[in-house]
């Protein structure tokens, strides 16, 4: 057999050509067949999806009564550390477009959480600030935060939760 590109064995034909699912008997599984997914296995993108999906689902349960995503919360985060800044420094730095950043800010807006202060420096600029209801949900959230964070990460041990950060980071930095 051949390797894949991920490094797993792909069927040959007689021809030197790779089957299809098809041709390898793949083809029309029935619904109580177990799912395979031997391709998708090989690929670390595929695991990073899979644990964002469970973070983000254990998130949006746990954390301040399934009012908040995590882009949400990364948002009132970011201007807590970071009074003062704009919405496209933030949208720079989570690496998103600008108007996904818009609609969180309105969002928090519209919660009463942050305020948008035109920059005396530049009037073209929107700095944003923490309202005082903001700061307090902030450090109630950071606590349930936390907790959801120790809660996914239990069976790893303190080391492998250091080297899965450090990896990750490697993956986005």
């Amino acid at each position: 057999m051949a390797k894949s590109k991920n490094g797993g064995e792909a069927a040959k034909t007689v021809s030197g050509g790779t089957n299809t699912p098809a041709e390898n008997g793949k083809h029309g599984q029935g619904a109580d067949s177990p799912i395979t997914a031997d391709f998708l296995e090989g690929l670390a993108g595929y695991h990073i999806r899979r644990a964002q999906i469970v973070t983000f689902r254990d998130f949006s349960a746990s954390v301040g009564d399934g009012e908040y995503s995590p882009p949400l919360f990364s948002v009132l985060s970011l201007v807590s550390e970071n009074p003062g800044s704009s919405q496209a420094a933030l949208a720079d730095f989570l690496e998103v477009d600008r108007p996904s950043v818009l609609s969180l800010v309105d969002q928090l807006e519209d919660r009463g959480l942050l305020v948008r202060q035109r920059s005396k420096s530049d009037r073209r600029r929107q700095a944003l600030f923490l309202t005082r209801k903001g700061e307090s949900e902030y450090e109630r959230l950071c606590q349930q935060v936390t907790a959801q964070d120790k809660r996914l990460a239990q069976r790893l041990t303190a080391a492998e939760r250091r080297q899965l950060t450090k990896l990750l980071k490697k993956v986005w930095k």
